[in-house]
């Protein structure tokens, strides 16, 4: 039995602030050697290191200059672990790709006190 193993060139991600307050959209990207063998990916995530509590089917995602691109929406202040694993159109599973770790965001410092408290704040044009 023939086994696939794809070789997962890129899995990166950039940051972007999701509309809601309470998540964020980490961005991945990812390359297989032979997509015309790839029935669908699975992303499995986790909060820690090689335990993924999420497996989603996402499907043969959309190609963007050679690699598939996937939105993972992900807790605001959670730490994700994120693998991706293909089914062949033979029915064979891949073993997963490189982990990589979607950290959550620095809490930014509390904003600097505007003015001396009971004094009245000058503002010049």
């Amino acid at each position: 039995m023939r086994r696939i193993t794809p070789t997962l060139l890129i899995l990166a991600g950039a940051l972007l602030l999701a509309s809601g307050a309470q998540a964020r959209t980490e961005v991945l990207r990812w390359q297989h050697a032979n997509p015309s063998e790839v029935a669908h990916f699975t992303v499995h995530v986790g909060s820690s290191s090689g335990s993924y509590s999420q497996n989603l089917n996402v499907g043969v995602p959309a190609q963007q200059g050679g690699a598939f691109v996937y939105d993972l929406t992900v807790a605001d202040s959670a730490d994700a672990y994120v693998a991706i694993s293909a089914k062949g159109t033979n029915g064979l599973t891949s073993s997963l790709s490189n982990e990589r770790l979607r950290a959550a965001p620095a809490t930014p410092p509390p904003p600097a006190p505007l003015g001396t408290p009971g004094k009245p704040m000058v503002v010049s044009p």
